[in-house]
């Protein structure tokens, strides 16, 4: 199983990464029958006692790679980012600026999400775990999305990268409410909209309000720094 780890009065989990070929079929294999499983009822159809022998693996092996719910459901949205982004880098969205790019790209998504809601919602529910043991996958999941985002919105300049995780905060949030029935697909439409709008500010707008922030009191040993870009992992379906 995952490895266990003292740290301070509780033991943690730590997923094992596939680095052979067998290993990493088996990952796969996993990754694609939680998948099924996702599609076929959202998060309640996923039984991590049913998911192993339908994937031809032991429960053992299961728990090495996935302890939880959340790290197969995180596993999954990343695999299939991964996997989307090569024909979505290739792809040209309408629109005469960035904004109007992006929001295509967005409200694309969110009728696309609309057509499998229980999977989707069980997508957006493993981004939003509070589980520290996954803060680093949260982070590549984020990365992989704004990958999506500047695919889609072409060039960009620097002051237009500092909004992209705004923006992008505010159309999963507008998608969210709307697979929940909070609100309706016409007001999660007009929120992703709006929010891309923003990406057409002038430079100077931005500037002025990232500006702003220097003169905010934060913590103690906290940054106004943007986190810094990493570039999205080599080979199609690879993690580790």
């Amino acid at each position: 199983m995952a490895e266990a780890v003292e740290h301070g009065q509780r033991q943690r989990f730590v997923a094992a990464r596939p680095s052979t070929p067998s290993q990493h079929q088996r990952y796969e294999r996993i990754l694609n029958i939680a998948t099924e499983m996702l599609r076929d009822g959202g998060e309640d159809a996923l039984h991590m006692k049913s998911l192993p022998e339908r994937a031809d693996v032991s429960l053992a092996t299961l728990y090495r790679y996935f302890p939880s719910k959340d790290h197969i459901m995180l596993a999954v949205a990343a695999y299939r980012l991964e996997n989307a982004f090569f024909g979505v880098a290739h792809r040209q969205y309408p629109g005469d600026t960035v904004g109007e790019r992006v929001a295509f790209f967005f409200l694309r998504s969110l009728a696309r999400e609309q057509e499998q809601p229980q999977f989707s919602a069980a997508m957006h529910k493993g981004m939003a775990t509070s589980d520290p043991e996954l803060t680093e996958m949260v982070a590549y999941v984020r990365e992989m999305i704004q990958s999506h985002i500047r695919s889609a919105a072409g060039p960009v300049t620097k002051q237009q990268e500092l909004v992209i995780p705004v923006v992008m905060d505010i159309a999963h949030t507008a998608v969210l409410d709307s697979l929940s029935g909070r609100v309706s697909t016409e007001y999660a439409t007009v929120r992703i909209l709006l929010g891309s709008r923003l990406l057409d500010l002038d430079a100077d707008v931005i500037d002025a309000t990232w500006a702003l922030t220097q003169k905010l009191p934060r913590k103690a040993g906290s940054s106004a720094r943007p986190i810094q870009r990493r570039p999205a992992r080599g080979r199609k379906g690879t993690y580790d």
